[in-house]
């Protein structure tokens, strides 16, 4: 049995989405307003929106639960800046770089680096990075508080027969796929 990358990353049962939790008006929003980081495949898959946090442990572990699913569905990544003072700037630099997917495979694989939890944040730099990037970051923060996000990771699947269902903490690949009717 191989190891968790992180100790915080324990299976657990999934999460309940919080009360009064609205499904298509969270899909609809994020699909309007939110800046992703979509999951490469074949066109025609079924989508999903989901808020994470690159220092969140759950984030990472719904992230790497979700990936073996991707020539089925299509995760959009909201990343957002919830955690601690190097969210902003990890989703910043994960947002402005050539290939946003492929840099947030990097943050992910080195998210339980004994140095570092994902790419390395030099605080003294963090001011460089480009405002409008990092604004993009706080958009999506606020988005998904008004969405009803209180715990990480939350986001919404819409199934093929047009149900709007939870992707929570705690999910793991065969949780995803029966959430997303896969």
């Amino acid at each position: 049995m191989t190891a968790p990358a992180c100790a915080c990353e324990v299976a657990a049962k999934p999460a309940l989405p919080p009360p009064a939790w609205d499904g298509e008006k969270m899909f609809a929003e994020y699909a309007a307003k939110g800046c992703t980081v979509p999951t490469p495949g074949p066109e025609g898959r079924v989508e999903a929106y989901v808020a994470i946090d690159p220092q969140c442990p759950k984030s990472m572990a719904l992230f790497r639960a979700a990936k073996p699913l991707a020539d089925r569905l299509c995760v959009r990544w909201l990343l957002i800046a919830a955690v601690n003072f190097n969210s902003d700037p990890q989703s910043t630099m994960i947002l402005m770089s050539e290939d946003p997917w492929k840099k947030l495979n990097e943050h992910v694989d080195h998210f339980g680096d004994e140095a570092f939890r994902g790419l390395p944040v030099d605080q003294k730099e963090v001011w460089k990075l480009p405002q409008e990037v990092r604004m993009k970051v706080w958009a999506n923060s606020k988005l998904a508080r008004w969405n009803g996000t209180r715990g990480l990771p939350l986001g919404v699947v819409k199934t093929r027969s047009g149900e709007y269902r939870a992707l929570t903490a705690g999910m793991s690949t065969g949780d995803i796929a029966v959430a997303s009717g896969l």
